[in-house]
Order: structure tokens, then sequence, then C-alpha cells
């Protein structure tokens, strides 16, 4: 399927969807990198840090019982040694809780491993102490001042050196999610990068192909539009996608082959009226010296009309004359027996002429009024 052909509508949702693709992909692998980097800081400050924090706690505490074990000794008054012997005590009870809380939160067994080694010395600590204190209550400073020189000591030094095992085991996790975080940070940038790359390289891409194969077309169809305004229907135009700027330039196409096909029958049409208009001026020329010469023919009439009422004017009076040479003659005939017969009959025969001119004559009259 050629590309070109598509839609444009289609060609805008598929560089949409991709760029909204590159944009779900990166914020999917955003998600997914921030989501390691909040497990490696849960851990450290949910599992590895509050580990740590017992741990010294318990060494602290371990090292305040020993401060309080010094002043037993050195105390003179009764009431102060049991004073630091019941804070001892309390110290105790707060260290098998704080060992609770560790237990509790190890789940690996080489936490567990240090755990129990840190359990043992605080056994064998928690003996020599015992010792130590039943001496002290005694008041047995001396047996109990050995006690603490030599046994408690070295309990005292094999627990704290089991604690430090405990807390640089913990430190070690720490800096290994520190290091993971970093880790994870350092390939979450570099991804996102490269996303952010390919995204902006692939949507310039799809945003420069729509916009020429918009644009271009369009353009086109511009420069023809204006070519037709200005009345040059001469340009060619070819149509070679499908798509909506294709049918627009195939529809200029048909538009300006119809406005060829009626420029080209108008201008038929306007030579066959030019030379109807030709021919009709000719015989309007034609007309006019027709009816000129009908005119000086008609005159001609009129003027032979008048000569020809002058005569028949001329002629009725002659007939009028007649007319009484005919009574005369008449007179003279009654006398003069057949012969006036005959001239009567003759006069008759003139006298019925006469009338018919005077008949033509009044025709000639109307005729002449009517003109």
């Amino acid at each position: 399927m050629n590309i070109a052909n598509w839609k444009i509508g289609t060609r805008l949702r598929w560089a949409f969807g991709l760029v909204l693709l590159l944009l779900a992909a990166s914020t999917l692998f955003a998600i997914s990198s921030l989501r390691l980097l909040n497990d490696g800081t849960s851990r450290i400050v949910n599992d590895h840090y509050p580990k740590a924090v017992y741990a010294y706690e318990i060494q602290d505490i371990v090292n305040r019982n020993a401060r309080s074990m010094r002043n037993m000794l050195l105390w003179g008054d009764l009431g102060e040694v049991e004073k630091e012997h019941q804070a001892i005590l309390k110290n105790k009870k707060e260290n098998s809780e704080n060992f609770s809380r560790l237990q509790a939160l190890l789940t690996e067994e080489a936490d567990k491993a240090l755990l129990q080694a840190a359990l043992d010395a605080k056994a064998q600590y928690g003996a020599t102490q015992k010792e130590f204190l039943d001496l002290a209550a005694e008041g047995k400073k001396d047996e109990a001042t050995v006690v603490l020189l030599t046994k408690m000591r070295t309990a005292q030094r094999n627990y704290f050196n089991s604690l430090r095992e405990l807390i640089k085991h913990q430190a070690a996790l720490v800096t290994d999610s520190g290091k993971q975080a970093e880790s994870t940070y350092q390939s979450t940038r570099i991804m996102l990068f490269c996303l952010a790359a390919l995204a902006l390289v692939l949507g310039s891409g799809v945003a420069i192909w729509i916009t020429r194969s918009i644009v271009l077309p369009l353009r086109q169809a511009v420069r023809v539009a204006n070519t037709v305004a200005t009345g040059d229907l001469s340009s060619r135009i070819a149509a070679t996608t499908s798509d909506e700027t294709g049918q627009l330039l195939q529809a200029l196409k048909e538009m300006n082959d119809s406005l060829v096909k009626i420029v080209s029958e108008v201008r038929t049409g306007a030579d066959t009226i030019a030379t109807a208009s030709g021919q009709i001026a000719s015989g309007n020329l034609d007309l006019s010296v027709r009816t000129e010469q009908q005119a000086a023919s008609l005159e001609e009439t009129a003027s032979s009309m008048e000569e020809l009422i002058g005569t028949v004017k001329q002629n009725s009076d002659n007939a009028r004359q007649a007319n009484g040479l005919a009574a005369s003659a008449s007179e003279v005939a009654v006398k003069g027996g057949a012969v006036v017969s005959q001239v009567v009959e003759t006069m008759d025969s003139i006298n019925a002429s006469a009338r018919k001119i005077v008949d033509i004559i009044g025709v000639i009259d109307g005729i002449a009024f009517q003109t």
C-alpha cells in the first residue's frame, strides 16, 4: 500500500500514534526504572538502615552497661551502685527488644548467620556480666574487678566484633543498594535520552514528511488557482496521489479542462455571432438601399399619380363639355330624326364612359389621399 495515497487524517493518526507510542514506551520505562529506584531506596530506608540502627543501638547499650559496671566499682555509695545496677537491667531489657526487632527484619541467610553469631556472643557476655553483677551485689569488688578485666573484657570484645560484623554487613548492603540505584539512574538516564532522541528524530521526520505531503500539493493547487484566476488556462495539472490533496488537484484539473472547453465553445459561438452579425449588417444595408429605391419609386409613382390626376381632371372637364355638347346634339338629333337617334346613342356611350372615368378618378383620388 502506497503511503502517499493515505488520507491526511490517516497520516496524522499514524504520526500521532507513533509519537504517543514512543511517549508511552518512555513513560513505562521511566516508571519501571523509578520502581527499581524506589525498591532500592525502600530497601535502604526500611531494611538495611533500620538493621544498622538497631545494631548500633545494641552496641551503644553495651557501652552504656560497660560504663555502668565501671561506675559500680568506683561508687562507694550502695545507693548509687544499685542505681547503676537497675540501669544495667533496664538496658539489657531494651537490648533484648532491639534484638527481637532486628531478628524480625532479617530475611537473608547471611544476615541470620551474623545475627546468630551476635546472639551467641551476647549469651557469653551475659553470663560473665551476671557473674560480675552477683559479685558486685555481694560487695566483692575485687573479684568483680577481676571478672570485669578478664572474662568480661574478652566476652565484650567478641560481642562488639560480632556486632561490628553485623553493622559492616548492613553498611555493605546499603552501599550496594546505593550503587544499584546509581546504576539504575545512569542506565535510565541513558535509555530515556536515547528514547527522547529517537522520538525527536522520528517525530521530526514524520512531521517533515506529513508537512511536505500536504503543503506541496496545496501550494501547487494555489498556484494553479491563481493562474486560472488570471485567465491563463494553459496549466498542466498532474494528480499523482489519491488523498485529499490529490483529489483537490484532480478537481482543479477537471475544472481547468471544463473551462477550456467552455471558453472554446464561447469562442466558437462568438465567431458564429460575429458572422451572423456581419450577414445581418449586410442584409440591413441591402434593405436600406432597397428601401431608398422603393422610396424613390414611390415618389415617382406619386408624381405620376399627380400627373394622372391632372389628366383625369382635364378629362372630366372634357367629359362635362362633351356632356353639354351631347345635350345640344340630342336636341339637334331629335330634330334631325334618324341622325339624331344615332347621335343620342353615341352620346349615351360617351356618357357611360365619362362616368367610368369619374369613378376611376375617385379611386385614384382615394389612393392619392391614402398615400
